[in-house]
């Protein structure tokens, strides 16, 4: 009794040093290791694009290129018309301002109320606060060239990335599958195909959801009327790449720009309106049909997941948690030891799902055969 006491003890401790350790090591590596994992999704995404240039007769690395052309100008696309929009709004910022003023003033005058702290006061912490943000910056517009430059190094090099991910692509599966027995290794092919088909399907999906929702959020707002309503289109739509967090930070973005660029209450009712059919229409019609059930993970876990990793990456953890964990559990369905993660991943209803139980149970029996 007092050895199993002890073995749960030390295995315990051992878990947690060594989760500890992980989580340390992910964070520091993280200059490294985010633009690397951008660039693998990236390119499971755009290899079958690759593959279609191959079979119009272009040579490999031609295919790889053009592929790779075709996801940055994408990307600088969207980054030109964010440009364009952010302008739009630092042009009109004054008028912002002026309507601002007001209400600050009414908070100000709220919290003077309710706290007994005199208005001149209050305005002494905001200074000093607004002070402490500056000191905290530091650098002044050095820090923000010296911002500029590693944002542009780190894009450049995601798609450097990308390029001989895709041109050499068999060349690390053939790697990968060397450190795999021979009697194996049909069964890790199996897991890397379904590992590639699971992030293809789901970022490619999502994908075509985030261009058909910036569509409906553009349309919508400029019926209502709000100002840089492609601004807050193209955000909110690419907010919905994380999940649950996403939907409802745009919204709320939505509803501040509404506030500023448009007068009266009818303004918030009609984003409102727009974000409640978009998020309908998403969820019911487009998502079951666009991205489907190949990455149906539990929810619980999914939001934990996409906290961990927003803990330790910031916003491009939130943005590839699913396809991650969606990759987790691939790995843990075909793998019996870790049969019960893959399935604590997925969405099953245990009362239902008898061929995970049949699984669990043949990787009991085989340890006591092993054991014996």
């Amino acid at each position: 009794m007092k050895d199993k006491a002890f073995r749960i003890i030390l295995y315990s401790t051992m878990i947690i040093i060594g989760a500890y350790f992980l989580f340390e090591g992910l964070y520091k590596a993280k200059p490294f290791l985010i633009p690397l994992s951008i660039a693998v999704l990236l390119a499971m995404v755009m290899v079958p694009v690759a593959r279609k240039f191959e079979s119009w007769g272009v040579s490999k690395g031609w295919a790889v290129l053009f592929s790779d052309l075709i996801i940055l100008a994408f990307c600088v696309l969207i980054i030109y018309v964010v440009g364009i929009q952010v302008k739009q709004i630092a042009d009109d910022w004054p008028q912002y301002e002026k309507k601002l003023q007001p209400k600050i003033e009414q908070v100000q005058q709220f919290v003077s109320e309710k706290t007994g702290m005199g208005m001149d006061e209050i305005k002494e912490k905001l200074k000093g606060v607004k002070s402490s943000g500056e000191a905290k910056g530091g650098g002044g517009i050095g820090i923000y060239v010296k911002q500029f430059f590693s944002f542009g190094g780190n894009f450049l090099l995601v798609f450097v990335y990308i390029f001989f991910l895709m041109y050499y692509r068999q060349k690390f599966k053939k790697s990968i599958l060397g450190f795999v027995p021979k009697e194996k290794r049909a069964t890790a092919r199996k897991i890397i195909d379904e590992a590639s088909k699971v992030s293809q399907h789901y970022l490619f999906g999502r994908f075509i959801l985030i261009v058909i929702l910036a569509v409906l959020y553009a349309v919508g707002l400029m019926i209502v009327g709000i100002k840089q309503a492609v601004l807050i289109s193209l955000i909110a739509a690419m907010l919905s790449l994380i999940p649950y967090i996403g939907n409802i930070v745009g919204y709320g973005i939505a509803l501040i720009m509404g506030a500023l660029t448009s007068d009266g209450i009818g303004s918030i009712v009609g984003v409102s309106i727009v974000f409640g059919v978009a998020q309908f229409v998403e969820s019911y019609i487009l998502e079951p049909y666009i991205v489907g059930d190949k990455v149906d993970l539990n929810p619980t876990l999914t939001i934990v997941g996409v906290v961990v990793l927003g803990t330790v990456w910031g916003v491009a953890g939130m943005v590839i948690a699913i396809p991650v964990l969606g990759i987790v559990k691939v790995i843990a369905d075909h793998v019996p030891v870790l049969n019960p993660v893959g399935y604590a991943l997925g969405n099953e209803d245990i009362s239902t799902d008898a061929r995970w139980v049949e699984k669990l149970k043949d990787w009991v029996s085989r340890k006591k055969n092993h054991k014996s």
